[in-house]
């Protein structure tokens, strides 16, 4: 048998056969191309899979070897105070979790902080780049003990101290200094200098930050389906066009919204425009044009997100997973230093702490019109400020402990008439003039003007203090302390049964002082 050897690489005609041949090697050719191609491919994967696998393998050593250190140190305190009780030896043991091994939040004295800022920057700009203004400002602090949460409004023109490096004060309105820090060449993040004065100011630790970009807010929004906010009245909005000609945008200076009065259903387009406008139309809602009102429109944003976000059903490790899919996928407009350890602490903490937080805005109204924060004359600022009285800020943190000691009566906000039908002029010492010395020297959170105090004629019907509560339980947690204050023996409800209505100070809740003891 003779064997034809086939030059593949001449030049000259090939017959059929030599076609066929060539056209049959040229496919095996490229057949193990791509064989080596995909065996190459397949040899990367498994080793990238392989990194991936060890990596994870060592992060879970990590946190199992954490876990495992906490549940030695557990079991060796619980039987040094107890030798005969029972100690964890299963790191699996749900109780064990419980006692030992659950998610720690970082605190101090009993306390965690987290900043909460919104900047102010264009969306193809990145976090360093466009204003570099923080347009919102806000600090959660969650008290361990007490298990309330004061969720605390910064308005960006509140004109502050603060130091760089030891160095200082300075003094900006608050909103510019981040972008101060931003600037100089001795500030490693403008973050940790705007953080530093938000600390100073409260007098509390942060642990944790949030920086959510505007857009972050609005995709925060939709990514849960939207919110449900409570509109006080009819509004026309003239809000700025931050984009035109883009995102389907009109190409026009501003964009203009009108909200109905009532709970709506909000996107986060029209979530992030409630917050933050500042220009209204009609008159119906002027008063709601101020930075103190957007304030308050920003923290009942945020409290509508939190009600949806723990409104979710499923394990703690579902919802876990849930937050944590949502947050990594707002990446881009969203940096913090949570992980998904906080949010498994955090998680954990729900069966316990109250979800309704204890909501401030650092305005001239706060502890008493003028009284902690006041708006000096723009002649003398040159622009609109508010300031504190006292660059100290003894007052202000003297009064953010009495609302960490009395939540409900500063959340509240109750209008208190006290009314005498003893017949009898007050003494130093009576319970009422007491309770107006401590309204008045800031002993409580209450300002002069949610007290009245009125006379009536002697009534003998009643004795002692009857607390009657108009506010139809909106107001409980204030009528609660007054009965125990005032010592009365009991909390009417429902007034109207009884004939009592309100008087025309429309007070919430109505203190009235009988006689001593009661005549028929």
């Amino acid at each position: 048998m003779v064997t034809r050897r086939v030059n593949l690489n001449s030049d000259k005609p090939a017959n059929k056969a030599d076609m066929a041949r060539r056209s049959r090697i040229e496919d095996l050719k490229k057949a193990n191309g791509r064989n080596e191609r995909k065996l190459k491919f397949r040899k990367y994967l498994k080793i990238f899979i392989l990194l991936a696998i060890l990596g994870l393998m060592a992060y879970g050593g990590y946190l199992g070897y954490q876990r495992w250190e906490r549940l030695q140190e557990f079991n060796q305190s619980k039987t040094i105070n107890n030798p005969t009780a029972q100690v964890c030896d299963n790191i699996l043991n749900p109780s064990c979790w419980g006692q030992a091994l659950a998610p720690q939040l970082n605190q101090y004295n009993g306390k965690t902080g987290v900043l909460i800022v919104g900047l102010d920057t264009r969306e193809d700009s990145g976090f360093a780049a466009g204003t570099m203004n923080t347009d919102s400002i806000m600090a959660a602090v969650y008290n361990h003990e007490t298990k309330k949460t004061k969720l605390i409004s910064l308005p960006r023109d509140l004109y502050v101290p603060y130091k760089i490096n030891g160095s200082g004060p300075y003094y900006s309105k608050i909103n510019a200094i981040y972008a101060t820090g931003e600037a100089r060449d001795d500030v490693d993040d403008g973050f940790d200098l705007l953080q530093s004065a938000v600390e100073n100011i409260l007098g509390e630790k942060i642990q944790y930050r949030v920086v959510i970009r505007l857009k972050g807010v609005e995709d925060a929004v939709d990514a849960i389906g939207g919110v449900e906010v409570d509109i006080p009245k009819h509004c026309k909005i003239q809000y700025p066009n931050d984009y035109p000609g883009q995102d389907g945008k009109p190409n026009t200076t501003w964009l203009y919204y009108e909200f109905q009065p009532g709970v709506q259903k909000l996107d986060g387009e029209h979530a992030l425009v409630w917050s933050r406008f500042r220009h209204v139309i009609n008159n119906d809602c002027i008063e709601m044009a101020s930075d103190f009102s957007r304030a308050e429109r920003q923290q009942q944003v945020l409290d509508a997100v939190k009600d949806k976000t723990l409104a979710m059903e499923g394990s703690t490790l579902d919802k876990a997973e849930n937050y944590w899919n949502i947050f990594t996928s707002l990446s881009k407009n969203i940096s913090a230093n949570i992980g998904l350890e906080e949010i498994f602490a955090g998680l954990s903490l729900m069966n316990t702490a109250d979800r309704d937080p204890v909501n401030i805005v650092l305005d001239p109204n706060f502890g008493g019109l003028n009284q902690i924060i006041y708006h000096p004359p723009t002649t003398e600022t040159g622009g609109y400020q508010i300031r504190f009285k006292d660059d100290t800020m003894t007052a202000l943190h003297n009064y953010l402990d009495l609302i960490d000691e009395y939540p409900k009566l500063y959340d509240e906000n109750a209008k208190i008439l006290i009314e005498n039908r003893t017949g009898l002029y007050y003494k130093n010492g009576d319970l009422p003039i007491e309770f107006r010395d401590a309204v008045q020297g800031n002993e409580l959170p209450l300002t002069t003007n949610q007290l009245t105090m009125i006379t009536s004629a002697k009534d003998t019907k009643g004795s002692g203090f009857v607390i009657i509560d108009f506010s139809k339980g909106e107001k409980s947690g204030t009528a609660k302390y007054l009965a125990d204050y005032f010592g009365a023996a009991r909390v009417i409800e429902n007034p109207e049964t009884f004939g009592f209505t309100k008087t025309n100070y429309k007070e919430d809740i109505r203190v009235i002082v009988y006689p001593a003891s009661a005549t028929n």
